[in-house]
This record gives C-alpha cells, structure tokens and sequence, in this order.
C-alpha cells in the first residue's frame, strides 16, 4: 500500500519572471526527467540572464531567439525573447534530440527566417513540431538515419555531444 505518484505527459509552457528564472530551470529539468514522453517549452526575456541562459542552451534541444520588431515581440520590449523547446525523449540512443545534424540544420533555418521573414516562421516550427512527433512511430534505426543524415545505424557519439 505505497502511494507512488503518476506522472502525466503532455506539452508543458513554462514562462516565469527573468528574476526566478534560474529555479525554474532546476524544475524544468527536473520534470523533464519525470515526464519524458513530454514536450516542454520555456519563454523568457533575456534580461538577467547570468545564471540560467546557460542552463538554457545546454538543457533545450532547440533555443530560438526572437529579437524585438518581431510580430509577437515588439519594439518596446527591448531585449530579445529566449524560447526554449525540449522535445520528448526517444526510446533508444541518442535519447535526445538536441545535437543531431537534422535537428541542428532546422532549428538554424528556423532561426534565420525568424531575423528575416516573420510570416514563414509559423511553418517551420510546424515542420520541426511534426518531424519530432513522426520520430515515435519510427524505428530505431530509421530515427538514426535521419538524425545523423547517414546511411549507417550505429550511433555516433560525437553528434550526442558526449
């Protein structure tokens, strides 16, 4: 008769004040660890960011930033806007997204028509929710071959940042 909680996935917005940021983070990667079949996303100014960009970009798979003058961040506000996606974890190795070639290439494009082109935007990031989503239902050596843009199923350690 042990009461052992149940974690629920799902997609999870988190949008604290810069100056609580830094706790936020620990909790973040915390749940991620809890609820890895979910999708979260962190959205804060970049003010104050001495002690969680860091966590940020060495934590989230894809880090956009959206500069003021943006349709959904204007001029007033100043200091860019940091946006965070942690995707689901994968059920075999690399177990994260974050690093692989694929990933890399579209979140740069992303981040390119992000400063150039705002109206493209909203399709990119539509593309790369859906390419994340389609990575579940692949095999695991299906997952390799498109992450790694390869033909070979082994797993390269060097794209996993390890």
């Amino acid at each position: 008769g042990m009461w052992v909680p149940k974690y629920v996935s799902g997609h999870f917005v988190w949008a604290p004040p810069p100056c609580v940021a830094v706790k936020c983070m620990e909790e973040l990667r915390r749940a991620r660890h809890k609820r890895q079949d979910s999708t979260h996303i962190f959205v804060c100014p970049r003010i104050m960011t001495v002690d969680w960009q860091r966590h940020l970009y060495r934590s989230a798979d894809v880090v956009i930033v959206i500069n003021p003058g943006h349709p959904v961040w204007d001029e007033h506000q100043h200091e860019p806007l940091l946006i965070g996606l942690y995707f689901p974890y994968l059920r075999y190795e690399p177990w994260q997204l974050k690093g692989s070639p694929k990933i890399m290439g579209m979140a740069g494009q992303l981040q390119r028509v992000c400063k150039e082109d705002s109206s493209a935007s909203g399709h990119l990031l539509r593309q790369l929710w859906e390419f994340t989503r389609q990575l579940s239902s692949m095999s695991e050596c299906l997952v390799r071959r498109v992450l790694q843009g390869s033909n070979n199923c082994e797993v390269s350690k060097t794209t996993t940042r390890k």
